[in-house]
């Protein structure tokens, strides 16, 4: 259910520090240093700079500084950030359950020691989480993005994002992609893996607004409510994204069948019914066989060799055919019945 936690340590004492220190620049003018700060106490001596952090190509850690909480002058903050799937394996395919989540944490707790940064992870705050489902459709995801286009966020703006679509607000946002394609442009491995994965994530990119949703922001209160963390996923998405009823959708997208029919009205053709027809049947054939595995099977049904001969003809003529290609580019279902599939999915518990 978890993909990536960004955590602020509220207790914690630096000790040998292993950190990459990133100094203050010097006005040559002046010979004063800028935005140099007080990071943090090693050994009783206080060690100053920008910035203090290190990576090690899983967990990014940061002491720098930042405004108090009253208001009054800078103060300082360590802030932890990871995606707990790479934390536990070697990729983020699987979101974190509980046990996951409590193993990654461990881990992290571990690896700061190892930095010099002594804490009890459990009392940190969560000042980001998101959270995740992959939903294995019956379809590929380009078959979807009708469904998809036509939705808006609550109170949140929609745009493109990699291989799919972001609706998004100062607080949150809803993400929604090709798992598949992301982590093949990753470079990561699927073998095993689906063939069609969609993956619908949502991030609350502010303490406040973790606080908000799931009303807890300390580390140790979110695993002890662990279950409830997929219900709020739940309500979320229904509330931003899956609002809308099947029959709302097929109206807004009420365009598509008429777009198609004019693929072949549009060519002046008297008989462009019949074209549309025989191309909608075919693309119906393909959902279930390719066409060599389509002809295959007319050569042994229709034993008038003539009449298979021109049936296959027109199968070929058809299939090569731009209006159909351009036809086919998505599914015979409806976009309120690939919508309605979306929907159940995600919103299962």
């Amino acid at each position: 259910m978890i993909d990536t936690l960004k955590l602020r340590l509220l207790d914690y004492e630096v000790r040998g520090a292993k950190l990459d220190l990133q100094p203050a620049k010097i006005d040559t003018e002046t010979g004063t240093l800028k935005g140099n700060f007080p990071l943090y106490c090693d050994g009783g001596r206080w060690i100053e700079g920008t910035q203090a952090t290190f990576f090690d190509g899983v967990v990014y850690v940061a002491i720098k500084p930042e405004p108090r909480s009253d208001g009054v002058g800078v103060g300082t903050a360590c802030y932890v950030n990871c995606e707990l799937p790479k934390v536990v394996g070697d990729n983020n395919y699987q979101p974190a359950d509980k046990a996951a989540t409590e193993s990654a944490l461990a881990t992290i707790q571990e690896t700061l020691k190892s930095r010099g940064i002594l804490t009890n992870i459990y009392n940190a705050q969560i000042s980001r989480i998101d959270t995740c489902k992959n939903i294995i459709t019956s379809e590929r995801y380009l078959n979807y993005t009708p469904a998809l286009a036509g939705l808006s966020g609550s109170r949140m703006k929609k745009r493109g994002y990699e291989n799919g679509y972001l609706w998004e607000n100062g607080r949150q946002e809803i993400c929604v992609y090709d798992k598949r394609e992301k982590m093949k442009h990753d470079k990561l491995s699927i073998v095993g893996l689906p063939a069609n994965i969609v993956r619908f994530e949502h991030r609350a990119k502010q303490a406040a607004k973790v606080r908000d949703d799931f009303e807890f922001h300390i580390v140790k209160d979110m695993t002890s409510n662990f279950d409830h963390i997929p219900v709020v996923y739940r309500k979320v998405m229904q509330k931003n994204i899956f609002s809308h009823s099947v029959a709302d959708v097929e109206s807004m997208q009420s365009g598509q069948l008429k777009d198609e029919m004019l693929l072949y009205y549009n060519t002046g053709a008297r008989n462009w019914w019949q074209h549309y027809l025989s191309a909608v049947a075919l693309r119906g054939l393909q959902e279930k066989a390719d066409l060599d595995v389509i002809i295959g099977a007319l050569d042994e049904v229709d034993e008038d060799k003539d009449r298979r001969s021109r049936l296959k003809k027109k199968l070929r003529s058809i299939s090569l055919d731009e209006k159909f290609k351009a036809m086919s580019a998505g599914s015979s279902r409806t976009v309120g019945e690939l919508y309605q599939e979306l929907q159940d999915k995600v919103l299962s518990v």
